[in-house]
């Protein structure tokens, strides 16, 4: 995959012998209590493309890191600004922040508590990236990199894709990855710490509501918290994934008469119906070569109460329109007008597209990965649906 390195100056600030103010709302205490990056003139990273033909959406963060109660967090810089500026306090010696650039995770930075970091970007033209206080001795990761050496600390990434990789090659050996599998079998495990096991549950949980339905999703969480007390990481987790509520936040469309509708609105309008959701662009090709799968599915279901809605994201309208109509989708397609910053997008997950998500006979939400158009196990699934 295509990488883009930074050029990343540390400068250590020390109040004894440093003689220069440093503009800056903090106080010198909560300076040295936090870690500050300073962005100049970033590159727009949000969308990206692979060798395969794949587009991806980074998921609008640059920068992530776990604070202090184990807790991803993620920053986007403001690219319309010349410079812009991370601050994150913490009560840890020192943080891991990764860097990401379309769509690759590999720049690991361990910075110590109280330092500046300016990250500088070379004409945006490839360089090397170096730090001097960094714990971890490549750059960055290689793609055939395997971690093999346990380490102490969980705010290492290197030890949290350690533990994941280990789970995977114990619990499932040669089987395909299955979430479910993993979870049931760390807590029965004895091997693990009490915040080693409530790590990798957690990654488990986050990986069924990527690929399972609903129904699954809500009987691990309850498993979760039996297992965790841990309030500030369930209601983290309730509130991301939206576990045991309605997915109410706004998804502004438009059709191809410039009416404009919300998503729960449509989804309200066809009740009585099971919805199958695509989420697609006119310029992604995986997307287009789908669509004859979907019209077969659509033929095999065209006197049975299924209704199919195609969403164009990240996209432009002049373009969604020429290829709804080359497509032969114009009635029922939608140009999604808050691709960006619609919070519904982020609760779906929503990186990669092509992607489908299905709706029972009531409106709700029953699978928000569900299999392609071309695969057997989606007629399965809408068939049960019918059923019910």
């Amino acid at each position: 995959m295509k990488r883009a390195y930074i050029i990343i100056i540390l400068l250590l600030v020390y109040s004894c012998n440093n003689n220069k103010k440093i503009t800056s709302t903090n106080t010198d205490k909560e300076a040295n209590s936090s870690i500050v990056l300073i962005f100049n003139d970033p590159p727009v990273n949000w969308l990206y493309k692979d060798e395969f033909g794949g587009t991806y959406h980074t998921g609008k963060y640059e920068v992530s890191y776990v604070d202090d109660n184990l807790i991803p967090r993620f920053w986007m810089p403001d690219y319309s600004k010349k410079t812009d500026t991370l601050i994150i306090n913490t009560k840890r010696s020192f943080i891991e922040t990764t860097h990401k650039y379309e769509g690759d995770d590999f720049y690991n930075f361990v910075l110590k508590k109280g330092d500046t970091v300016i990250i500088k970007y070379n004409d945006k033209k490839e360089t090397i990236a170096t730090v001097k206080n960094k714990l971890i001795k490549n750059n960055y990761i290689e793609e055939a990199f395997e971690p093999k050496t346990k380490l102490d600390s969980l705010y290492f990434k290197y030890q949290r894709d350690f533990l994941k990789r280990e789970v995977k090659n114990t619990y499932l050996k040669n089987r395909d990855f299955n979430s479910m599998v993993i979870f049931d079998s760390v807590i029965a495990s004895k091997k693990y710490t009490y915040d080693e096991k409530k790590f990798l549950l957690r990654y488990s949980l986050e990986k069924i509501t990527d690929y399972h339905s609903v129904d699954d999703t809500n009987t691990y969480f309850e498993k979760f918290k039996e297992y965790t007390n841990d309030s500030v990481l369930i209601e983290y987790i309730k509130k991301k994934y939206n576990i045991n509520g309605a997915i109410s936040k706004k998804l502004a469309l438009a059709d191809f008469n410039e009416n404009t509708l919300e998503f729960k609105e449509l989804i309200n309008s066809l009740k009585g119906k099971v919805i199958y959701v695509d989420f697609w662009a006119s310029w992604c090709i995986p997307c287009r070569r789908a669509f004859p799968y979907s019209k077969e599915l659509a033929v095999e279901y065209k006197n049975k109460d299924v209704a199919f809605v195609y969403l164009s994201v990240f996209d432009k309208k002049e373009n969604w329109k020429i290829a709804s109509e080359k497509e032969k989708l114009k009635h029922k397609s939608y140009f999604v007008k808050n691709s960006l910053s619609s919070e519904l997008m982020t609760q779906l997950n929503i990186k990669a597209i092509p992607r489908y998500l299905i709706y029972n006979k009531k409106g709700q939400l029953i699978h928000k990965n569900a299999p392609g158009p071309n695969s057997k196990e989606i007629r399965v699934l809408l068939t049960k649906e019918l059923e019910e």
